[in-house]
């Protein structure tokens, strides 16, 4: 055993560091209040040799926000005396993130405390990474300490291609799946609320027509003319893109007033964002008004057989209208 663990600045040393990691690794600003002004800081890359607390602060700026735990902590006590203590160590540290995926690196350091007005006190801190990574089967001498900011960006990427469709950047129908508990709650709770389905009549043709790429643009046009309309009347509202040409609104606080704003304000929007897009396209819609103790799936439903009833309606009218052309271009033919 060293013969240093026996003082009681070198005790306080080794507590003072074990603590300057926690704070690090738990967001804890307290860290601060262990470091000198004039610290010195190496950190594994170039950018992390800083000189004074704040550079110290900004070098870390980006890790600081970053959550993770460690795990396998060596704190060893090298030389103290009543004035400076020199403690060295290492830890492997695994960044905290939801869900399955997750970065672990192991990390060494050794630090500089200095006795200031009988509190130790960080003066230098340099830590590295022994592991390196390997390119070719060869050690680098580098290590990719990006890493962390990359997989929160990945896991970002991720858990949005989850929950929102690609192609309209609304919310898909496994984020209204994975909700429908709370959602369901909240309908409850509040007494009203109110469901709006809307399917596009046209749209197929577009598809056949023209190409699955002008298909999309259609659909993207359509999301952005819901999204500009509810965003007026319903701020609060969640929208989601069913599958297919089909899109659903879900607001717990509102009332069937909101519904003739709303579609009067999507049929205008829609028009101008649809511009010079080939072919006729236009929307069906059917409602369903929160009554007693009716689930989202019941509310869904009903607004369901109501949307297609539009639908089955606005075909027949569109049926008769192309008939009553036809007549009219044949009289024409005749005379």
């Amino acid at each position: 055993m060293s013969p240093f663990k026996s003082t009681a600045f070198g005790r306080e040393a080794l507590r003072v560091t074990r603590l300057i990691f926690y704070y690090n690794a738990t967001h804890d600003q307290r860290m601060w209040d262990y470091v000198l002004p004039d610290v010195t800081f190496m950190g594994p890359i170039a950018e992390q040799e800083c000189d004074g607390i704040e550079a110290y602060r900004e070098g870390i700026r980006d890790d600081f926000e970053l959550w993770f735990d460690l795990y396998e902590e060596k704190y060893h006590l090298d030389y103290a005396d009543d004035r400076s203590a020199v403690v060295t160590g290492s830890y492997l540290i695994q960044y905290r993130e939801e869900g399955p995926f997750f970065f672990m690196a192991r990390q060494r350091f050794s630090a500089v405390l200095v006795n200031a007005d009988g509190r130790p006190l960080l003066k230098h801190l340099h830590i590295s990474h022994p592991d390196f990574t390997r390119h070719d089967g060869r050690d680098t001498g580098e290590f990719s300490f990006n890493a962390g900011k990359e997989l929160r960006t990945f896991i970002g990427q991720l858990r949005r291609a989850a929950s929102h469709d690609r192609i309209t950047g609304l919310f898909n129908r496994s984020y209204l799946d994975d909700h429908y508990d709370a959602l369901t709650a909240a309908f409850r709770k509040t007494g009203c609320g109110l469901v709006l389905l809307f399917d596009l009549n046209g749209f197929k043709e577009i598809n056949d027509t023209y190409g699955h790429d002008r298909g999309d643009e259609v659909l993207a046009a359509f999301a952005d003319a819901l999204n500009h309309s509810a965003t007026l009347y319903l701020p609060q509202c969640l929208l989601v893109r069913m599958g297919g040409d089909e899109f659903a609104l879900v607001d717990v606080t509102a009332g069937k007033d909101a519904i003739g704003p709303i579609v009067r304000e999507l049929k205008q929007e829609f028009a101008y964002r649809l511009g010079e897009l080939v072919g006729k396209v236009s929307f069906a819609m059917g409602f369903a008004p929160l009554r007693g103790r009716l689930s989202l799936n019941e509310c869904l439903g009903i607004a369901d057989r109501r949307m297609f009833r539009c639908k089955n309606y606005l075909r027949s009218c569109r049926a008769r209208h192309d008939a009553m052309r036809e007549r009219l271009l044949r009289g024409k033919t005749d005379l």
